[in-house]
């Protein structure tokens, strides 16, 4: 919430404009400084494990205000999510799947992921099915399969698939651990996996693949803040800053240079556009006398260490030869 009435003609940040989810009435709270906590924007994409709320509003209001963003297009997905059924869309499907057996397919069939391995890979990961299937019982003289690449390059690989028109029924790619090993050991080796989709989708992993895609997963950008303060700057100067607390709105004044509206460094109290009116002056404490100063401790000692003094053993109860 801006104030647009406030003496220098300019608008300020004044508060915050709440809804309450519970029982739908609107608020208003007034502050002299706003604090937000943005949370993310996995929301705005069709697949992701973020909660419902993360729909980047928080970024909305901090450009509104003024405040600038930062980083917003490092965005990390994950390539395993789940995108069918709906129930279980957006879980996260662990790596320790395809580390225990577990390959992707696209709707022919095929194990598409030795056609994506980058050359910076290619020393070692399997380039050939049986090796990457030598590796899960020899790992020591065979290489890695490539379902077990990097996050990026596997979720950039499902993309590719699934662009080109060799997708599942529902925009993703089969994760098949079914026909890799039996019920009882998939049972064992991933416990939580068959039971989480056994009854949140009915879906018998032991029995049919998985379809999965890439998940928006986690967002590395946001607002842009100054280090020392934890505040931000609006686009507009001093004035339109997000301020954790009261003073001078400039950032510049943190770092020692002028603020560009009272031209005193760190905005000094001649300021005119602090959120609070300045109290009184602090007397300055003068310094002690040079005479009554503590003096240095220097180091090494210029005197030596006093000798360590030596105990003499008691001869009074000892018996005579």
């Amino acid at each position: 919430m801006q104030d647009r009435g406030s003496q220098d003609g300019q608008q300020r940040v004044s508060g915050t404009f709440c809804y309450e989810r519970e029982s739908g009435r609107f608020f208003v709270l007034e502050a002299p400084a706003v604090v937000l906590a943005t949370g993310g924007i996995g929301k705005s994409f069709k697949t992701t494990s973020n909660s419902w709320e993360y729909t980047g509003d928080g970024h909305a209001l901090a450009l509104l205000a003024g405040a600038p963003l930062l980083n917003m297009e490092f965005v990390q997905f994950h390539p395993t999510g789940m995108v069918w059924p709906p129930s279980v869309k957006g879980i996260l499907v662990t790596e320790s799947v395809r580390g225990d057996g577990g390959v992707l397919r696209n709707s022919e069939g095929k194990r598409f992921m030795f056609d994506y391995i980058p050359d910076v890979f290619k020393e070692k990961y399997a380039q050939s099915e049986e090796e990457g299937d030598r590796w899960y019982e020899d790992p020591d003289r065979n290489r890695r399969p490539p379902e077990l690449l990097p996050r990026d390059e596997v979720a950039r690989a499902i993309n590719s698939e699934v662009k080109a028109g060799r997708g599942s029924p529902h925009g993703g790619v089969f994760l098949d651990v079914s026909t890799r090993m039996p019920a009882e050991k998939i049972k064992r080796r991933l416990p939580s996996m068959y039971h989480q989709f056994k009854e949140l989708a009915d879906v018998d992993i032991t029995a049919e693949p998985m379809e999965v895609g890439p998940t928006c997963h986690y967002v590395m950008g946001g607002i842009a803040v100054d280090s020392e303060t934890a505040a931000t700057v609006g686009s507009r100067g001093c004035s339109r800053r997000v301020r954790l607390r009261a003073g001078c709105t400039a950032r510049t004044g943190s770092a020692g240079t002028p603020c560009p509206t009272c031209w005193s460094s760190g905005g000094g109290r001649d300021c005119t556009r602090r959120s609070s009116p300045p109290g009184p002056a602090r007397a300055r404490r003068s310094p002690r006398p040079r005479s009554t100063r503590r003096p240095r401790r220097r180091w090494p000692p210029s005197t030596p260490p006093r000798a360590r003094r030596t105990r003499t053993p008691c001869t009074r109860n000892s018996r005579r030869p």
